[in-house]
């Protein structure tokens, strides 16, 4: 509520927004306490009976679609969806190109190729592709594993591992 009124006269931006549904509450001497649901109830009346703020709610698709469905005020409150696609190619060359500098390190035209082609296995592959997310990511693992390396080359990106659960994360556990 206090985020609600601190937003009077502009524009409310909740990012992952469906965690209120998925999630939003703590664990607690009888289980789970889902606040989020509550969160959404409050957020539904309140867009409902003051029209001076935005309200905009960000998340995957498909993790939205299913939000909508745990408050039957939330779809007629929230019902102008704009979808952002993922990144093309081009795009995800620009931003990784972008951020091997950014990491003071240089890469060649066919060392960035291969980091686009992992990103675009990464995208077309999957369910949700964070687009910047993704290629931070995947930047962030080439140079951990090469610390030393100033040039990033292709044949770092094979090393890549593009799910969540990364190898050397079990390897650390074993």
């Amino acid at each position: 509520a206090a985020a609600l009124k601190e937003a009077e006269g502009g524009v409310l931006v909740i990012d992952e927004a469906p965690e209120l549904y998925d999630g939003g509450g703590v664990s607690g001497g009888g289980g789970r306490v889902n606040y989020g649901k509550e969160v959404l109830g409050v957020l539904v009346a309140k867009v409902q009976q003051d029209d001076d703020r935005s309200v905009i709610l960000l998340g995957y698709k498909q993790d939205m679609e299913r939000m909508m469905t745990a408050n039957q005020g939330l779809p007629t409150r929230f019902n102008e969806p704009i979808e952002f696609p993922d990144y093309a190619d081009a795009e995800l060359y620009q931003l990784l190109q972008m951020y091997v500098r950014k990491r003071n390190r240089t890469a060649s035209f066919a060392a960035l190729e291969a980091g686009v082609q992992l990103l675009k296995r990464m995208r077309d592959g999957a369910r949700r592709f964070g687009n910047v997310k993704d290629v931070q990511n995947v930047l962030s693992q080439v140079v951990t594993r090469n610390p030393e390396a100033r040039e990033i080359t292709a044949a770092m990106f094979e090393h890549v591992h593009s799910g969540s659960v990364k190898p050397f994360e079990i390897e650390a556990f074993r």
